[in-house]
């Protein structure tokens, strides 16, 4: 080997590149621009959650715990709910990210003394973001417990009058492979559809094949097409391939609208498609494309929440990231995995599944909850509130439950019962003139769902009658006759039942 010679290939390299503007700029500047973007947008701590409230307490200290959690930069309180299920359906439907559950004792436990348990449901689908949450959370947790103890003389130290319960939802292991495994769907996607789209029209230049096309009858819009279309049919394979593999290799759940997922990670492939047409409009090589290319790819990486929580980002960087296609794809597609949610709330059965109308048994009939119910609905809800308020765990129905109200809510149920998310069916006597509780048919939210064994179409069951009707053993009677109702009348595959103590 000579020194010298490879000296003169050294120093020709240095010339080459000092003459090639477009390459020497890459390399120099590119990777400062992406330092500072990136060493400013990349943070691992959540900021500004989206947090509701279910505050059973109503008390000056429950309102102070729920102050503290605004007070940190991690959470921002949207608003409030009125009982336990609305706090899931928030977090399921995507208004909040974590809620604060607060007891019904919290300020009496504290005034006697007592240790008291707040409960905060963290979304764990990011688990990055989930285990930022619950540090927060706990750590205000430990800033209470401090404030309560140095406020009492002759408290004991080690005594922990708040015990902060943390529930991760949807992913409670907190395994990662349920966030990764979607967001590698669109990364693939990205990588691969942006790159060789790109190649393809700068090699077809390159080779002078794309003038040869240009004189034929094609027009452009034909020629593109024609280009772009197999790979569009190669991203819609990758997409399945990975969620099959992710299903039976990584154990992660596909359920939800997968015709809506398919519809949406197509739109997500026209836009990389589209994207590596326009970088072929600036690069005159195919080397020229692969590094314009990766000037694009590494902000799909680092700013569309694949690898870094989006709420984490300051305000400049998630602007940045609005305008990357993946950006889209994660939200959508995270969906029909851990969550089993499709683009919203999806309905419970297929849409041609048969709804029973009803159902009849010597001692009651079961009939689809309507407005038109409302006055004696309410009946039944106001003559023991109290015990309802134990069933439901939550706040609901208020000492002064108005009829208006009550319409309110029956409006909701006839919707959804209409659009197939949720069935509600009235419990009525034989003559159908007095109401004695209610049935509730809804989905199966946060940990349950996990406990369905993969069931397409499970089903939670819960239900309520009088207290005077308990004493004469309706509950169990009602309980019975929908057994054989849901095993013979509907198609749910997994049944999850939610019951209260009897009192």
């Amino acid at each position: 080997m000579s020194w010298e010679r490879l000296r003169s290939i050294f120093w020709k390299e240095f010339i080459q590149m000092r003459r090639d503007r477009a390459t020497l700029g890459l390399m120099l500047g590119v990777p400062i621009m992406q330092l500072m973007l990136f060493g400013f947008a990349i943070r691992q701590e959540v900021r500004d959650l989206p947090t509701m409230v279910f505050d059973m307490s109503r008390s000056q200290e429950s309102r102070q715990l729920a102050q503290q959690f605004e007070a940190t930069d991690n959470f921002h309180i949207r608003g409030q709910v009125n009982s336990y299920a609305k706090a899931i359906a928030a977090v399921d439907d995507g208004h909040a990210r974590a809620v604060l559950v607060i007891p019904e004792t919290y300020a009496r436990d504290l005034k006697r003394g007592r240790p008291t348990e707040v409960q905060v449901l963290v979304d764990a689908t990011d688990p990055t973001g989930a285990n930022s949450a619950i540090g927060a959370a706990l750590l205000v947790g430990q800033r209470t417990n401090v404030q309560i103890l140095s406020s009492k003389v002759g408290a004991l130290p080690n005594t922990t009058p708040v015990d902060m319960r943390v529930r991760p939802l949807y992913n409670p292991a907190l395994d990662s492979a349920l966030f990764i495994v979607p967001g590698i769907i669109g990364m693939i996607l990205s990588n691969i559809l942006i790159v060789t789209t790109a190649m393809a029209v700068v090699r077809e230049r390159e080779h002078g094949t794309l003038e040869q096309l240009i004189v034929t009858p094609l027009t452009r819009s034909e020629i593109m097409l024609g280009k772009i279309a197999p790979y569009a049919l190669v991203g819609l394979v990758q997409i399945s391939a990975v969620l099959i593999v992710g299903h039976f290799l990584f154990h992660v759940p596909v359920r939800g609208n997968l015709l809506i997922a398919y519809c949406v990670s197509f739109l997500f492939i026209v836009a990389n498609l589209g994207l590596g047409l326009f970088i072929s409009t600036l690069a005159n090589n195919q080397a020229a494309a692969i590094q314009v290319s990766f000037f694009f790819l590494l902000p799909n990486v680092l700013l569309s929440g694949f690898m870094f929580p989006r709420e984490a980002m300051p305000i400049g960087a998630r602007w940045i990231g609005l305008v990357i296609p993946l950006t889209y794809f994660l939200q959508v597609i995270d969906a029909p995995l851990p969550q089993a949610a499709g683009v919203a709330r999806v309905a419970l059965l297929p849409r041609d599944a048969r709804v029973p109308r009803g159902l009849r048994t010597p001692r009651l009939v079961l009939w689809p909850l309507r407005v038109d119910d409302a006055a004696l609905d309410r009946d039944a809800v106001m003559s023991d509130p109290a015990a309802l308020r134990r069933w439901s765990q939550s706040t609901w129905p208020a000492d002064d439950f108005t009829l208006d109200e009550n319409r309110v809510d029956l409006e909701r149920h006839e919707r959804e019962h209409e659009r197939g998310m949720a069935f509600t069916f009235t419990v009525l006597d034989p003559d159908e003139a007095r109401c004695l509780g209610c049935v509730y048919l809804t989905p199966v939210l946060g940990e349950l769902a996990g406990s369905c064994g993969g069931a397409a179409h499970p089903v939670k069951l819960g239900f309520w009658v009088r207290s005077s009707e308990i004493a004469v053993d309706l509950d169990r009677h009602l309980l019975e006759a929908l057994r054989g109702w849901l095993r013979d009348g509907w198609t749910f595959d997994a049944v999850v039942l939610a019951i209260s103590r009897r009192d």
